[in-house]
């Protein structure tokens, strides 16, 4: 609750802060109907980050359920994740 009460400019566009506010910002972020999966991973790290305090991150936001694999090769820095 806290987490969505800190965020009105995610939580409550359209009414009073709610986790389903986070739809109204993903759907105005949609072209022709589609909704890339890169937004939606965008939106909830960005609006959920602050749950997962002291987890991985990455560029200053917390990566949530995410670990480390060594299968994961990348030339950037999501190497590994």
């Amino acid at each position: 609750g806290e987490t969505v009460a800190a965020r009105p400019d995610l939580f409550a566009i359209a009414d009073a802060p709610r986790p389903g506010g986070l739809f109204d910002v993903m759907a105005a972020s949609a072209e022709g109907g589609r909704l890339p999966a890169a937004v939606i991973l965008e939106v909830l790290l960005e609006a959920l980050g602050p749950i997962w305090a002291g987890r991985l991150s990455l560029g200053g936001v917390p990566l949530g359920d995410c670990w480390r694999h060594p299968a994961l090769r990348r030339d950037d820095a999501t190497d590994g994740l």
